[in-house]
């Protein structure tokens, strides 16, 4: 089920406020400004429920590090690599940066993000063939000691406008 963003909930608070700004001041820009804003974010939950249903379900992601042992200042990369089977890699999709959110830790706590990304901290994935598969890097951190974890690498779809997105996997 797609969720709505950041980006979408100052739509769906502007729209009602423009409407009925719109209609005591007896401005229909501004009326036709809800109008529009009300039709963007039911195309956008359309849009958006679709690419999910379509792509859920054929991505995997893998997750691995360069080195298992890292000497510290050392240098070392995090590989994720997704694979896609089926139709579902037309679909435009975002993979959480990592190396926005590693966490040093002494006891593993349970994650405490947000449910969903903000769109700077995501990255595009290309569209891919049925089979086809993308690897991207990320730095990992080695400048002090001690033990990392990394946030669960998760992919999601947006709809055009990023006012709803959606787990895919």
């Amino acid at each position: 089920m797609p969720r709505l963003t950041g980006r979408g909930a100052i739509a769906l608070a502007l729209a009602p406020v423009s409407g009925i700004l719109g209609a005591i001041v007896g401005a229909e820009e501004l009326v036709l400004l809800a109008l529009v804003l009300a039709a963007l974010l039911l195309v956008g939950a359309a849009q958006c429920a679709v690419r999910l249903s379509r792509a859920r379900g054929s991505w995997r992601l893998t997750a691995q590090l360069s080195l298992s042992d890292v000497s510290r200042g050392g240098a070392s990369t995090l590989s994720v690599t997704a694979r896609v089977a089926g139709r579902g890699g037309t679909i435009p999709v975002r993979l959480e940066d990592p190396s926005n959110s590693w966490d040093t830790t002494e006891a593993l706590a349970p994650d405490a993000r947000p449910s969903m990304p903000a769109l700077p901290e995501t990255v595009l994935l290309p569209a891919l063939a049925d089979g086809g598969s993308a690897a991207l890097r990320f730095p990992t951190p080695t400048a002090r000691r001690g033990v990392f974890r990394m946030p669960g690498a998760r992919l999601w779809c947006f709809d055009s406008l990023a006012f709803f997105g959606g787990l895919v996997a």
